[in-house]
C-alpha cells in the first residue's frame, strides 16, 4: 500500500506490506533507486514483518529539497523523524548501497532502539564518483513510450544483472508521464 508522510523538511513516500502489529522491517533503497525496487521481496518478508519501504528524499515519489540537502546526515534525520511519526519501535533496518550507509549511520546513534541491522551490496566507504557527478548533471532522459523505456533502461554498474521480469518492473516503476508527452525518470 502506498502512503505519504509529511515531515518538517520533506514529504516522503513509502510503501507498506504485512500486519502493522508484526515487528517492523524498514527497507532503504540505493542511490538513483526507489521503494518499488523492493516489490519483489517485500511480500515474502511481510509473512513475518510489517514491511515499510521508504522513498528517500529526492527519490521515487518523495519530494526534492531546495536548496539541495542530500548528505547522509539529511537522510538520517528523515529516518529519525519517520520512525517517530510512524511509531516504528525496535525495527529491523535493511539498507542497500546508499541505504546501507544511511542505515549504518542511524545504527551508530540508535543501536539500542534497533532489533537488527542488515546492509547489502555496499562498499567500505561512500565515494564521490566522477561518473555519478557527470550523470547527476545531465538532463533526465526522455522516453517516447514504455517500449523505449524497456529497451534503454539499464542497471548501474553495468555488470549488475536481473531477470527480465524484475528488470522490466524496476524500469516501469522508475518513470513517470511528462505533461508534454512521453516518460522521464
Amino acid at each position: 500500500m502506498s502512503h505519504f508522510l509529511t515531515l518538517p523538511q520533506v514529504r516522503l513516500h513509502f510503501l507498506e506490506w504485512g500486519n502493522p502489529t508484526a515487528p517492523p522491517l524498514v527497507l532503504l533503497h540505493g542511490g538513483a533507486a526507489h521503494a518499488h525496487w523492493w516489490d519483489h521481496l517485500a511480500p515474502l518478508l511481510a509473512q513475518q514483518y510489517h514491511v515499510v519501504a521508504l522513498d528517500l528524499r529526492g527519490h521515487g515519489d518523495s519530494n526534492w529539497i531546495v536548496p539541495p540537502a542530500y548528505e547522509i546526515e539529511d537522510y538520517v534525520g528523515d529516518l529519525e523523524e519517520a520512525f517517530a511519526s510512524l511509531h516504528l519501535d525496535s525495527p529491523v533496518l535493511l539498507g542497500h548501497s546508499l541505504g546501507g550507509f544511511i542505515a549504518m549511520t542511524y545504527a551508530t546513534r540508535h543501536a539500542a532502539t534497533l532489533r537488527g541491522l542488515m546492509v547489502v551490496d555496499m562498499g567500505l566507504r561512500l565515494r564521490s564518483s566522477r561518473t555519478m557527478r557527470f550523470l547527476r548533471n545531465m538532463p533526465p532522459p526522455h522516453y517516447q513510450n514504455e517500449e523505449e523505456v524497456l529497451r534503454r533502461f539499464q542497471l548501474f554498474p553495468t555488470e549488475t544483472v536481473a531477470v527480465p521480469p524484475l528488470l522490466h518492473h524496476i524500469a516501469l516503476t522508475s518513470v513517470r508521464p511528462q505533461e508534454t508527452g512521453g516518460l522521464t525518470l
